[in-house]
């Protein structure tokens, strides 16, 4: 049974990224998600098609380099993954709106 999607939002009224990503990894967690399954779903919200600019190539291939490392733990945490792919989010500013912050 999955639970309802419920999700903070920022003042825009946008959902709050860490909200999303969490419900995400938590899902997985419960569904016993591990090792190579774990990259591999988490990678499947980040595949940039030949076209796509580097900023977003670059950032997927650093999250899926650290999510290799926590594939290893088969006791891996939610907020550890969010915090992987939250941290190359934000550096590489892609889908970044300029007007906000």
């Amino acid at each position: 049974t999955r639970r309802p999607l419920m999700l903070a939002t920022k003042s825009t009224g946008q959902p709050d990224q860490l909200s999303q990503c969490l419900d995400f990894a938590q899902w997985a967690k419960h569904q016993e998600i591990r090792g190579k399954e774990l990259t591999k779903l988490f990678m499947s919200t980040c595949s940039p098609s030949a076209s796509a600019p580097k900023k977003y190539v670059d950032m997927c291939k650093g999250m899926e380099s650290e999510m290799k490392v926590l594939e290893k733990d088969e006791d891996w945490l939610p907020a550890a993954a969010c915090d992987v792919l939250l941290k190359y989010f934000r550096r590489s500013q892609v889908g970044s709106n300029p007007l906000e912050d």
